[in-house]
């Protein structure tokens, strides 16, 4: 299910979208909060979006546990992190002000394989398919100093549905196969001298990839039919500065008084 609403800034207190919206809008004055109402609406509207996408290659760089804990509950979000995942959006607002691409350029069109029963979805920033160049876009806070591996699985797993994927949106097979993978990564920080890097990411073999896939879908598949919270596993720790969304989310949920372990696990 999506994000029902925010957690409060002013008092921490759990709030449904519609409610915080209002008061925005009614200008009260009793909730001091300085969120820009379009940030709220945009963490409201971002689930009409991925309507349809079913397993994203975004969800599987998640925790499992996560997943499904967001699947089984209600769950609220704290306004900044969901304004840090809008600056993306924000960003592909940017690249679709772009009028006249080459007719080789594929921007943003989303494409699905069904891998092990389970329809997996991606959707790429930009495909050039005369030079078979896979190219996309993060924004930032600080400009990477070295690879990020959960973005070369990202990146290598759009590559694999472009090879073997077919497009939403007519059915029909991609067939694109990708010699060169890019990130181009964008931090909004304007005191500095650059505010954007090209990062190049190796390419994975077919076998390579497949087995990430299977590795990071098969947690995912036994929940769906078990009913059972899978174990959390991170695609990607940081021992010392940080942690798995899941803890946070059962953090919020015993705020909230409810007892995930009451449940199957």
């Amino acid at each position: 299910m999506p994000i029902v609403g925010v957690i409060c800034p002013v008092d921490g207190s759990y709030q449904p979208f519609e409610f915080c919206i209002q008061c925005h809008q009614e200008r009260d004055k009793s909730r001091p909060c300085h969120a820009p109402i379009f940030a709220l609406k945009s963490m409201r509207d971002n689930h009409i979006h991925r309507v349809g996408a079913g397993i994203s290659v975004s969800t599987l760089l998640s925790c499992p546990r996560e997943v499904a804990l967001t699947e089984r509950y209600d769950v609220y979000e704290h306004v900044m992190s969901g304004y840090n995942k809008a600056r993306g959006s924000y960003t592909h607002a940017m690249i679709e002000a772009d009028q006249d691409p080459p007719d080789w350029i594929i921007r943003e069109r989303r494409l699905y394989l069904d891998i092990l029963g389970v329809r997996v979805t991606g959707q790429p920033d930009e495909v050039d398919t005369k030079y078979h160049v896979l190219v996309d876009y993060k924004s930032k806070d600080n400009l990477p100093l070295k690879p990020d591996p959960s973005h070369e699985y990202q990146f290598n797993a759009y590559a694999y549905l472009l090879r073997h994927g077919y497009w939403m949106d007519t059915n029909e097979k991609a067939n694109i196969d990708i010699k060169v993978i890019g990130a181009h990564y964008l931090t909004w920080k304007t005191k500095i001298d650059k505010a954007w890097k090209k990062k190049p990411y190796p390419v994975w073999s077919d076998e390579r990839m497949e087995r990430a896939l299977h590795e990071r879908l098969q947690p995912l598949i036994e929940w769906r039919e078990s009913g059972i919270l899978p174990q959390c596993n991170p695609y990607q720790t940081f021992p010392g500065r940080w942690v798995c969304h899941c803890n946070k989310i059962e953090d919020q949920l015993k705020d909230r008084g409810i007892d995930v372990y009451a449940d199957a696990q």
